[in-house]
Formats: structure tokens, sequence, C-alpha cells
């Protein structure tokens, strides 16, 4: 569902849409580049548990959240190491743009379960994943690292007529909803 949805966003000539087809290990699950806008999505089709749920401990819920979605394997964890390999070596074959420091990197994970759109959570792993490009020394290595988004896979297909709209975008969409 994800692939078609981000299929029937790229129609402009020059956008670029690559997907992971398991040749290369830690490869985003999406890549779509439209000039100097380069998105990166990670999708995490986990689930809240129950036990999470149920429970109002901060410490388990912050638990389930960092098992899903920041871990170094996981999520945050996988966009830093992206970006770090993006610095080495592009996605596109051949490339066609001339250096990664011109680049807007929109890193986007998009999850499945409605139960991650609780308030906080979206500003959680932004910190978090803010933090961790500060630590790896990321942020000027781009010409700017945009804040995390943590989007509902709901989201797109809600939004997926604007998205083919002429003059829309998704980084302008992106920008929209990190603004709100």
């Amino acid at each position: 569902m994800f692939r078609g949805l981000l299929q029937k966003i790229a129609t402009k000539k020059h956008d670029v849409l690559i997907f992971d087809n398991g040749d290369y290990q830690g490869f985003p699950d999406g890549y779509f580049r439209r000039g100097n806008d380069l998105i990166i999505f990670e999708v995490k089709d986990a689930f809240f548990s129950e036990k999470a749920i149920s429970t109002a401990s901060y410490h388990e819920i912050k638990s389930v959240i960092d098992t899903k979605y920041n871990n170094p394997k996981k999520g945050t964890g996988q966009l830093i190491k992206q970006l770090n390999r993006l610095l080495k070596s592009p996605y596109e074959n051949p490339t066609r743009y001339k250096y990664s420091r011109n680049l807007r990197v929109y890193p986007v994970i998009v999850y499945t379960d409605r139960f991650f759109s609780m308030p906080g959570i979206n500003s959680y792993l932004q910190a978090e994943f803010a933090n961790q490009v500060k630590v790896a020394r990321l942020g000027k290595q781009f010409k700017k690292v945009r804040p995390l988004t943590f989007l509902s896979i709901h989201f797109l297909i809600n939004h997926i007529d604007i998205l083919k709209e002429k003059n829309s975008s998704l980084p302008t969409l992106i920008d929209s909803y990190l603004k709100k």
C-alpha cells in the first residue's frame, strides 16, 4: 500500500522514487527526491502492546516507543545510519544531484497502528532524533535536516488527492504538517 501511494505522488518528470528491494542492507523503505528535497521513509508496521495501552506508566509507554521506533536498529537509529550512508555514497544510480550539502532532507517514519498517534509521541521522537543528528554532527552536512516526521499511513491515504494536484508536493505537505 505504501509503495502504491508514493507511486501516485511521484509523477513529475524528474522525480526520483526508489524502494528497498532487498539488494542493499540498510536501504530506506522509500527514497523520494524532487529537486533538492529528499524524503527518506521508514515504514513500521508495529503494534502498541495491549499491556502498554492499558497502563498509565510513562516508563512502560516510553519503553514500547523506544523498542519500536527509537533504537539503533529501528526507526530513528535507522534514519541516522541512512543519513550517514548518504554522505558516503548516494542511493541513486546514476546520481542526478551534485552535492549532498545542497539537499533538504525530510526524515519520515510511517506508522500503521493508530495508538501511536497519542499526543506526545511525535514530539518525543522529534527530540530524540534531533539529539541524534546533533551527536552525529549531521546538521551541517546537508543544507537542512528537517525535524523527524512521525506520520500515520492513514494521513497519506487521506491526503493522496491533494498530493496528486499539479502544484502540490510532499515536502510542502510535510512542512505544513510539522507546523501544525
